[in-house]
């Protein structure tokens, strides 16, 4: 299946079309799916993964979105406050859906990668109700394609 963006604008704290993440960030994509004759608005929401904005979380988990909780797969991901974000996410509903997307997939051998999302599917996945688990790399497009999926 192909995808064409058709817009793309980011937004943070700071001010529109800043790349960083040093604050809440908001990105608006416009993709237009094969299958659809009309485009997909998406707003993407970056917490910046700050202590500061932890108790503003609730206020932006709403029905009719879709979560992902991204975490780099080359650093622990107790480390990356993993099981927080879905605490969090839990704890405004038990049936949002949530995609746990590891990243820099190409930093691991294709084994440590199938080991690491064994023991994070494990550790998570019935847990938190996952509907999903990818390892992605940006570098190689590794899992983009299932984590549009």
């Amino acid at each position: 299946k192909r995808r064409k963006l058709i817009k793309s604008e980011t937004t943070t704290g700071n001010s529109s079309h800043e790349s960083s993440t040093d604050a809440l960030g908001i990105k608006k994509l416009t993709l237009q799916l094969d299958s659809e004759k009309e485009a997909v608005k998406l707003s993407c929401w970056d917490f910046a993964g700050q202590e500061l904005f932890n108790t503003t979380h609730k206020i932006f988990l709403t029905r009719g979105s879709i979560y992902m909780v991204v975490w780099d797969m080359s650093c622990p991901e107790e480390s990356q406050n993993v099981e927080f974000w879905l605490n969090s996410i839990r704890s405004g509903s038990e049936d949002l859906p949530i995609i746990l997307a590891g990243t820099h997939a190409d930093k691991l051998s294709e084994e440590d990668v199938d080991i690491l999302i064994s023991r994070i599917r494990k550790k998570y996945y019935h847990k938190f109700s996952l509907s999903g688990i990818v390892a992605t790399s940006c570098r190689t497009l590794q899992g983009i394609d299932a984590l549009i999926e």
